[in-house]
């Protein structure tokens, strides 16, 4: 719904969209800040700030008296405002002295006949508006003209402003305005404008001239460099020109253009740069000249004057030295120079020599080997210093010479050029220097080519085996394989016998590192003595080390055979497969058992544990009691009838203890009928009592009755009563009937015994040999009272109640027996 209302100064209506109900805007027409009504009346609150007086009424065009008749679409939208003005122009409004439009607020006048759009909005710094003109009768709404009726401008058809004067065709009031920049759509309108000084053209007139000038200037050396005219300014020029474009950006930035003072300070670098750049080329390269000559006297002719010295010393330490021309053979050049000169002259006239070029190398080289003698130490440094320049036969006899010079500088500068020169007549030499100059006797030798490289190993074999200590021949080591690793393999072969052990180590395991395999034979025979330092190194040299591995698997030392089988593990081939096996029988039990598992790593599957059973029953006692324990545990094939014999051998025979108990527990596993009736033979009284127990054991395992009657026999003639006795009860009742004869017949201890088992094992049956017994009067005291004590414990054994709840099993059907004469069983 649409709000209705007026202003409060001029009275000119407005409508609003009712959203706007209660803020505050601008007066299009004097500029007077009113008050929304919240409602659609149309009488609007007095207004909260200054109004501007009123514009003059203007003879041609009078103002509008009456209010117009204005439609939603001449609506405007005004921006809320606050009371103070300042937040208003904060907000994006417009200020007008103390007056402010809301510049968020576009124009909201749509006429037919003015159909150009409203100017573009911009911030205005102050205004000056003219008193308001007397009311007219009605409204008249403006004509299109084509002249501003105030200043005589021409306008274009529909114009409502004249940009030149900045009256309203519309309402008949002028005002005057400074407009700035006011940038895009949407941007705030600089509020310190007004403080702000209009821009001075001739300032930055002068000001883009002096930064172009400057330019100028700063270009200026880039031409001197080939104007020689303008060569000694080439070095004022940038920096004058950097001053010019500094002094422009400055005034530009005074007068508030800061893009081109940008620019500007953008022109002073580039000046700098080349300042920086240029500089140090400007001028010409300063060589210290000899003093000028004297004079020539009156008499003598100036048409050729005297050149002066080609070196001259200038003391401190400088020299002023006169080349040769492009045409002059450099070495006779100087060669004059080293005849009658100083020693510091000399220096430098060899030091010129070394500077000479490709095709003067060689001459020059020869005369620099005169002064490689000089005996000024001086001159001999600069010399071999020089030699550097090229190989000759004299250049390198003057080097080896001065391998032998008593300054230490001097003999590391001949190792340097020796270096370079790479001859094979230097090896022996530099390396006899070792002890002297150090590390750079290694560097030279490792530069030799690979032709060379035996003369090299040979020449390191004295620098490793002298009497240095083992610290320093150590170090002397690993500096060796770090710098020359192709010649150091053949040369550490020389330590491998070496007395010091931690230097034979050393080498051992560098050589391992370094793969060397011609090494490999030599390395296998320190298996003896270092098998913790051989053997991974043969295993570093990889299978070329398996055959020196294989050959030591027949050394006369376990450990030998040990450390070979080691390296084997991990470099073997089944070329040494036979070998191995052969070891898995050896007599040593380690070496056996490492023989076997690098035999199963070559051949996977290969053998199974009752092969290696059989296997280590043929060995000593160590493979045996292997073997009898994984028998023990493993299921009965095919090989019963050869492991039954095998453990029974072990058992017959005699053997150290715990193979006949172990023999028994695997027999109790693997026994066939064969070995249980030798087993049986084992039983009698005449039999050992070591293999009677494994006998006893097997019978009662097996519960073999055949073995009731020689037990039997052995109760009666007590031969190792407790198995027997132990044995006869495991049989149970079986045994009996066996017992009941040694009860009626036999003296006292064996009546006893029989005694002691019917009360364990006893049943009613053999109350028919107890009760007589314990009634017989004829039968003594001590009878009958154990015959009578006996069936007690039968009785009671058999009516308690755990007897009772179980029926017994049948009794077996009694064996007929030839009797027992325990008379004629004693031993």
């Amino acid at each position: 719904m649409a709000i209705s209302f007026t202003c409060g100064t001029c009275n000119k209506p407005y409508k609003v969209d009712e959203r706007f109900a209660g803020k505050k805007a601008a007066c299009r027409a004097c500029g007077a800040i009113n008050q929304i009504p919240s409602g659609g009346g149309a009488v609007a609150p007095p207004p909260t700030t200054s109004r501007l007086p009123p514009a003059p009424v203007h003879a041609r065009f009078p103002s509008v008296a009456d209010p117009l008749q204005v439609t939603e679409s001449d609506a405007i939208p005004f921006a809320e405002m606050d009371d103070d003005p300042a937040d208003a122009t904060a907000a994006g409004g417009t200020s007008f002295g103390d007056v402010t439009l809301a510049g968020s607020v576009e124009p909201a006048f749509d006429l037919a006949e003015d159909p150009a759009p409203p100017p573009p909005r911009a911030t205005v710094r102050k205004a000056v508006a003219v008193p308001a003109p007397a009311p007219a009768p009605a409204p008249v709404r403006a004509l299109p003209i084509d002249a501003c009726p105030q200043c005589g401008s021409p306008l274009e058809s529909g114009a409502v402003f004249c940009t030149g004067c900045g009256f309203n065709l519309k309402t008949g009031r002028k005002i005057s305005t400074t407009v700035v920049d006011g940038g895009g759509a949407g941007d705030t309108p600089d509020e310190y404008a007004q403080y702000r000084p209009a821009p001075n053209p001739a300032m930055r007139k002068i000001a883009r001239s002096l930064i172009i000038a400057g330019l100028a200037v700063s270009i200026l050396p880039i031409f001197g460099l080939a104007w020689k005219p303008l060569l000694s300014l080439a070095s004022y020029t940038p920096l004058l020109g950097a001053l010019l474009a500094m002094v422009g950006a400055v005034m530009y930035f005074i007068d508030g253009a800061w893009q081109f003072a940008l620019g500007g300070c953008g022109a002073m670098l580039a000046a700098i740069f080349i300042l920086l750049t240029l500089g140090g080329r400007s001028d010409p390269p300063v060589v210290a000249a000899a003093p000028p000559p004297p004079p020539p006297p009156a008499t003598l002719p100036t048409t050729m004057p005297d050149p002066g010295p080609k070196v001259v010393d200038l003391g401190g330490g400088k020299f002023s030295v006169r080349p040769p021309g492009p045409n002059d053979d450099p070495v006779d050049y100087w060669k004059p120079e080293l005849q009658d000169n100083p020693p510091s002259i000399k220096a430098v006239v060899l030091g010129q020599l070394a500077l000479v070029g490709e095709d003067f190398h060689e001459p020059a080289a020869d005369l620099i080997s005169e002064s490689a003698a000089d005996p000024d130490l001086r001159v001999r440094r600069a010399a071999i210093a020089a030699l550097g320049v090229g190989k000759t036969e004299k250049s390198l006899g003057a080097a080896l010479r001065a391998l032998d010079d008593q300054d230490p500088a001097t003999v590391r500068a001949a190792v340097k050029v020796l270096a370079t020169y790479k001859d094979d007549a230097a090896i022996a030499p530099l390396a006899n220097k070792y002890a002297t100059v150090g590390e750079s006797v290694l560097t030279a030798l490792a530069g030799y080519p690979r032709t060379s490289h035996d003369k090299v190993a040979e020449a390191y074999k004295p620098l490793l085996t002298n009497g240095a200590d083992a610290k320093t021949r150590v170090n002397l080591i690993g500096r060796l394989v770090q710098i020359d690793p192709a010649n150091a393999g053949a040369a550490l072969v020389s330590l491998l016998n070496d007395g010091d052990p931690v230097v034979r180590d050393t080498a051992i395991a560098f050589i391992g590192d370094l793969k060397y395999t011609p090494a490999a034979d030599a390395i296998a025979e320190r298996l003896r003595e270092d098998p913790d330092v051989a053997a991974p190194a043969l295993i570093h040299i990889g299978p070329p080390a398996e055959t020196a591995a294989a050959n030591k698997l027949q050394d006369t030392e376990p450990k030998v055979r040990l450390a070979a089988l080691r390296v084997l593990a991990e470099v073997a081939s089944l070329k040494s497969l036979p070998a191995i096996q052969t070891v898995a029988k050896d007599a040593n039990f380690d070496v056996a058992m490492a023989a076997r598992d690098v035999w199963r790593k070559l051949v996977p599957g290969a053998l199974p544990p009752i092969e290696e059973a059989l296997l280590d029953l043929t060995g000593e006692k160590d493979f045996q009691a292997r073997a009898l324990k994984t028998l023990k545990d493993l299921p009965v094939d095919e090989h019963q009838p050869l492991v039954a014999r095998r453990l029974f051998q072990i058992i017959d025979q005699p053997a150290e203890a715990p193979l006949p108990a172990l023999a028994c527990d695997a027999l109790l596993v693997w026994a066939d009928k064969t070995t249980r009736d030798k087993m049986i033979d084992l039983l009698k009284p005449e039999a050992d009592d070591a293999k009677r127990a494994c006998a006893i054991r097997l019978a009662v395992e097996a519960k073999d009755p055949r073995a009731l009657r020689p037990l039997c026999e052995c109760l009666a003639q007590s031969r190792d009563l407790a198995n027997v006795m132990d044995a006869l009860q495991d049989f149970g009742t079986v045994s009996e009937t066996y017992l009941m004869r040694l009860v009626s017949t036999g003296d006292t201890s064996v009546q006893t015994n029989a005694f002691k088992l019917l009360r364990e094992i006893g049943t009613r049956r053999c109350y028919m040999v107890l009760t007589p017994l314990a009634n017989n009067k004829n039968t003594d005291a001590d009878t009958k009272k154990r015959a009578k004590e006996t069936i007690i414990a039968i009785n009671r054994r058999l009516n308690t109640a755990a007897a009772t709840a179980h029926k017994a099993p049948p009794l077996p059907k009694p064996v007929p027996l030839p009797p027992i004469n325990p008379a004629n069983a004693q031993p």
